[in-house]
């Protein structure tokens, strides 16, 4: 009971004192039972007719769970308090095993679980059209398979430091990774970096940079395979101020193309920058779910072992956009792919 009470206080002194933390929820044994529970209560579970009400009584199921914990992170994040939340303990039910094709769960838990936490956080899930690789629109099984594109269905290959859709502005707030199975590697990581220090790292080593990223003719960013490849529209490489700060960064930099020497080694100063402010350094174990604000933070993945069977490592992977967006998302949350431009 004091080891509890001791890890709120922790927990609460975080998420208010220091922005752009990392929260840690761990749920017991027994609250992870009765949020089960009430997730199979749903009486809608059919996501594919109507994300919208699958969404609502996803978060009506997280309400009943009563869990506080969770309730009091969830609001911190939701208020810009945190970058990234970790959440501990989860029950998923049945996981299907990790296939090429789609993973076929026997129950709606683990969907239920990222469509009820985007509702918590005033979001919407959202899909996007552009993307042809994803095993569904608003839940990607994300599991290695051999020949995979970008990372979402990879051979076990390192991941570079990134942004989700970052060659799009309606790129999402939040990604959220449900761990459903750990997998045979006990060393694969999710390292994160928090945006805000790294500006405060380039602006003090090499504050000529600042200019150079926020210069869209100082580079050309290219779309991934996934999406038919080619040039996205001219961006920037950072955008915000020190409210909101976003690297866009694309899953691999050879993507990135300087178009002048100042703009490549402003390039090179950044990527290592990286290495030298990496922050958590997360494994994701089975029953875990992260979710983080995609503007606030870029991340990797280290390359892991793969087996290429049906006990390999499996995450269901869901983007939100806030709701505060609704006018311009489409009413079946689908991102058109004639919305790309960034501005």
């Amino acid at each position: 009971m004091l080891r509890v009470w001791l890890m709120a206080m922790v927990m609460t002194i975080a998420s208010i004192t220091l922005s752009a933390e990392l929260l840690e929820v761990y749920i017991s044994p027994a609250e992870s039972a009765v949020l089960h529970k009430e997730m199979q209560k749903m009486t809608f579970t059919d996501y594919d007719a109507d994300i919208g009400t699958f969404e609502s009584e996803a978060a009506a199921a997280i309400d009943r769970a009563n869990i506080s914990s969770l309730q009091g992170a969830v609001s911190d994040m939701s208020s810009g308090l945190a970058s990234a939340l970790w959440i501990k303990g989860i029950d998923y039910g049945p996981v299907a095993p990790t296939v090429p094709g789609k993973c076929l769960h026997p129950t709606h838990v683990p969907q239920g679980v990222l469509a009820g936490l985007a509702s918590k956080l005033r979001c919407m899930l959202v899909g996007y059209g552009i993307e042809k690789i994803y095993s569904h629109p608003f839940f990607h099984d994300i599991r290695p398979v051999q020949g995979g594109k970008e990372g979402s269905n990879g051979d076990g290959e390192p991941l570079a430091f990134h942004m989700d859709m970052s060659y799009t502005k309606d790129a999402p707030d939040y990604v959220a990774l449900a761990a459903l199975r750990e997998g045979p590697d006990p060393n694969v990581t999710t390292p994160l970096v928090e945006n805000r220090q790294l500006y405060k790292f380039l602006a003090e080593r090499s504050p000529q940079d600042i200019a150079v990223l926020r210069d869209r003719a100082s580079w050309k960013i290219y779309r991934p395979v996934s999406t038919g490849g080619g040039l996205s529209p001219p961006m920037p490489l950072l955008t915000g101020d020190e409210n909101m700060l976003t690297f866009w960064l694309r899953v691999k930099h050879e993507q990135i193309v300087p178009q002048n020497e100042r703009a490549n080694q402003t390039l090179i100063r950044l990527l290592r920058a990286l290495t030298e402010v990496e922050t958590h350094s997360l494994h994701l174990a089975s029953g875990e779910l992260l979710v983080f604000n995609n503007y606030m933070a870029v991340h990797r993945r280290s390359s892991f072992k793969a087996n290429f069977d049906s006990d390999d490592r499996l995450l269901m992977r869901a983007y939100y956009i806030a709701r505060n967006k609704n006018s311009d998302i489409p009413e079946d949350r689908i991102i058109p792919e004639d919305r790309i431009s960034f501005v």
